[in-house]
């Protein structure tokens, strides 16, 4: 399936989908949608969520390394995340 790559959410939310997949193949399908779409800002707050949730619980023991990577760069924008809104908010000014 090729889903566009501006939208990392919709990448994020189908590596959630194949992470459940009971075929090993299709989950390797899933993290290799996951790691890429964790380079960029999701659109939407649930979508960061998603993506760190399933960065922390990836049932793959072998891409621990690039997954911590990945989650310490969307703690990022978590830290300073607008959880309340629907679109991804990140307050930058500090205050």
């Amino acid at each position: 399936m090729h889903l566009p790559s501006w939208l990392p959410d919709g990448q994020i939310l189908y590596a959630a989908l194949l992470m459940k997949d009971p075929d090993p193949e299709r989950q390797h399908e899933g993290l290799d949608l996951l790691l890429p779409a964790t380079t960029k800002r999701p659109l939407y707050t649930d979508g960061l969520s998603l993506a760190m949730e399933l960065l922390r619980r990836w049932p793959d023991d072998e891409s621990l390394p690039a997954r911590t990577d990945r989650l310490a760069y969307l703690a990022s924008y978590s830290a300073y995340a607008d959880w309340d809104s629907i679109n991804l908010s990140v307050d930058i000014t500090g205050e």
